[in-house]
Parts: C-alpha cells; structure tokens; sequence
C-alpha cells in the first residue's frame, strides 16, 4: 500500500468562493482560499475531496474554478463514495501526489465513515504535519 512521501496539508471548506458575493455573513472572506493556494505553491496539486456535500459535483466544480482562478494549475478531485474506493491505490496515489487537500462542507459524518481508520487515515496522517480549519 502506497504512504505519503511527503507533508500534505489539509483543509476544510466553507467559504465564500465567489469574490463577488461580499455580503454572504456566512461565509469567510475569500482570502483564505488565497492562502491556501500561497501556503501549498508548487508542493503538488490541489486535491479536493467533495465527499461530505450532498452535491459533490457542483461543489467541486466551484473549488476547480476558484483555484484555477488563483493561479493553480493543476486541481484534481476525490469524490469518495464507499470504503472501497478510499482503500483504493488511486485514491491513495491521488493523496500522496497532492500538495494540500481540500475537505469541502457537508456532512462531517459522511466523512468519518468513509475515510476513518486505516489506510486512507493511517496514510493521510502519516503525510501531513498541519491541518488546518
């Protein structure tokens, strides 16, 4: 099974991702997905995971556009939908390529029963020394 060579920094969403939307008072201000961005630089692609929204896609979708729109070249996606395929070597490959990950929001439940446990948490820990929230 593939482990993360590297850190990998992990994030959790629920921000505003359209700038142009300033009076959105439930959403952070933009500038943390700006950080993000700063904060990864060239460590590797943008994985975002959509796996907790009842609307992976659309949420995804929003993240690419956003990321490519603050200079990211590469954004790839994670939509796990089963124990199987967070277990799967792609999955595990996707992770341990990436320079940060993206959690978007949803349902935190959602999460934890797809990702907790080994060996997609044992590998996401063992890569990353920050998360941040």
């Amino acid at each position: 099974m593939p482990s993360p060579t590297r850190n990998v920094d992990f994030y959790w969403g629920h921000e505003r991702k359209d700038v142009s939307n300033g009076d959105d008072a439930d959403m952070a201000d933009d500038s943390i997905l700006r950080r993000v961005v700063d904060e990864i630089g060239n460590r590797g692609p943008i994985l975002v995971l959509p796996i907790a929204s009842e609307e992976p896609k659309e949420a995804a979708q929003d993240y690419i556009n956003v990321f490519k729109d603050l200079g990211c070249s590469v954004v790839n996606v994670l939509d796990i939908r089963s124990r199987e395929e967070a277990e799967s070597e792609e999955s595990l490959r996707l992770l341990d390529e990436a320079g940060g990950v993206m959690f978007t929001g949803g349902d935190q439940l959602r999460l934890t029963a797809l990702l907790g446990g080994p060996p997609f948490n044992g590998a996401s820990r063992s890569g990353t020394r920050r998360s941040h929230l």
